[in-house]
C-alpha cells in the first residue's frame, strides 16, 4: 500500500512535467524537514521551475520587446469570454443591470479608498499601503520565507490564514476593471495597477503567505487577468506595467504546475477535489489566454487534460459533485463551466461526454434550488 502511494505520487510529479532530479530534491527537502538544509533544496527546486524572483519579461516572453526591453501587445491575446473592450458590451451592461450600476460604483469608491470586507471582517488601509501578509483581525503577520518554510508553520491562536489569502485574491479588481469600463475615469485603472504593483514589490515568487496556496495563486492570475483586459486601453497601462505582468504570468503559471493540489488516499488512489480542480482551470486560462509566454503549452496540456479527466473523476452519475456539498458542487460546477466555455472560445474540442455530463451538473441544481435561486446548506462550506 505505501509502495502504490509513492508510486502514483511519483507519476503525479513526473505528469506535472517534473525531472528525476527535481523530484529528487524535493523529497530530500521533505524528508530532511524545516531546517537551513531543507530550505536550501526548496530554494534550488524552485528556481530551477523559473520561482525566482528576478524573473523579468525577457526570460519569459516569446513575442517581441520593444527596445526598452519591455512586453509588447502580445500579452493575453488568446480569445476571452467576450472582447471586454468593445463598447457593444458594456451598452448592453448599462441595459440590462441599470440597478446595479450605482452598486458598482460605490463598492469601486470603497476599494479605491482601500476599505474591505471579507469573510465577516471589515478592514481598511486608507491612506496608507496595504499589507498583504496581516491579518487584520488578529494583528498577526505572517513572515516573508519562502513558501515551504510556511505550510507547516505554527501561528499564534486566533490567527487567520484565509484573511490575507482573500485579500490576495484580488478578487476586487474585475469590480474596479468594470467601474473604468462605465466610467471611463483613469483613477479606477491607476488603483488597480498601483494595487497590482505593490503586491508584485511585496510578495517576490515564492516568497510569502500568498504563495503557499496553489488554489489561491490560480484564483490571484485569473482574476488579475480579467483586470487587466478590463484596463489595456488605459493610459495609466505602461510597457513597464505590462513586463511586469508577463513575468508575474509566467511565476504564477510555473507555481501551480509544480504544486498542483492533487489527492492521495492512504492506499495509494488518487482523489482530487476543488482544489485541484483550480489549479488546471487556473491553468488552461493562461495556457490558452498567454500563448505569448514560455510554459502556455505545457499549461494548455496539462489545462485540457485535467478538465476532461476531474469532469469523469469528480462527479457521479447523476451529476453530483462527489464531494457531497452542495457549495462545493457549486463552485466545482463554475470552474468546469468557466473552463469549457474559454476551450470552446479557443478551438479546443471538448469530449461530448464532458458536455453531457456538465449538463447533469446543471440539472442537480436546477432540482435542488428552490424557486428564489437558494440552495439547501449540506456538507462542506469551507
Amino acid at each position: 500500500m505505501k509502495y502504490r502511494r509513492l508510486r502514483n505520487s511519483y507519476v503525479c510529479h513526473r505528469n506535472r512535467g517534473k525531472s528525476h532530479c527535481q523530484i529528487l530534491l524535493e523529497g530530500l527537502a521533505r524528508i530532511t524537514g524545516p531546517s537551513f538544509v531543507s530550505s536550501a533544496l526548496m530554494q534550488i527546486s524552485a528556481g530551477r521551475h523559473g520561482l525566482r524572483p528576478d524573473v523579468g519579461a525577457s526570460d519569459v516572453f516569446r513575442g517581441s520587446l520593444s527596445p526598452d526591453g519591455s512586453a509588447s501587445d502580445g500579452l493575453l491575446t488568446g480569445r476571452f469570454f467576450l472582447n471586454l473592450s468593445e463598447e457593444a458590451v458594456w451598452t448592453a451592461y448599462r441595459t440590462e443591470f441599470a440597478a446595479k450600476i450605482q452598486t458598482l460604483k460605490e463598492d469601486a469608491e470603497r476599494i479605491c479608498r482601500r476599505e474591505f470586507s471579507l469573510l465577516g471582517a471589515n478592514f481598511s488601509y486608507s491612506g496608507r499601503p496595504i499589507d498583504w501578509h496581516l491579518d487584520p483581525v488578529s494583528g498577526y503577520r505572517w513572515p516573508r520565507e519562502l513558501f515551504s518554510e510556511l505550510k507547516d508553520m505554527r501561528v499564534p491562536v486566533g490567527a487567520d490564514i484565509k484573511l490575507p489569502w482573500e485579500l490576495s485574491r484580488m478578487q476586487h479588481l474585475p469590480t474596479l476593471g468594470k467601474a473604468y469600463r462605465l466610467t471611463k475615469e483613469e483613477r479606477y485603472a491607476r488603483e488597480i495597477i498601483s494595487q497590482l504593483t505593490h503586491w508584485l514589490d511585496d510578495n517576490p515568487c515564492p516568497y510569502g503567505v500568498n504563495w503557499t496556496c496553489a488554489m489561491d495563486v490560480a484564483i490571484r492570475i485569473v482574476n488579475i487577468a480579467w483586470g487587466y483586459l478590463l484596463i489595456k486601453d488605459s493610459a495609466a497601462v505602461t510597457s513597464e506595467f505590462k513586463s511586469r505582468l508577463a513575468a508575474a504570468i509566467f511565476q504564477h503559471g510555473q507555481y501551480i504546475l509544480f504544486n498542483l493540489e492533487y489527492g492521495l488516499r492512504s492506499d495509494g488512489s488518487i482523489t482530487n477535489g476543488n482544489h485541484y480542480l483550480s489549479n488546471v482551470v487556473g491553468l488552461l486560462h493562461l495556457g490558452l489566454l498567454c500563448p505569448g509566454i514560455k510554459g502556455a503549452e505545457t499549461w494548455k496540456r496539462v489545462g485540457v487534460n485535467g478538465l476532461v479527466e476531474e469532469m469523469d473523476r469528480q462527479t457521479l452519475a447523476d451529476g453530483a459533485h462527489y464531494e457531497s456539498s452542495t457549495s462545493y458542487h457549486r463552485l466545482v460546477l463554475e470552474l468546469f463551466t468557466a473552463g469549457a466555455l474559454l476551450c470552446r472560445m479557443n478551438g479546443v474540442t471538448l469530449p461530448e461526454g464532458f458536455w453531457e455530463r456538465l449538463e447533469r451538473m446543471y440539472d442537480f441544481v436546477l432540482f435542488t434550488s428552490r424557486p428564489d435561486g437558494t440552495m439547501p446548506l449540506i456538507g462542506d462550506a469551507d
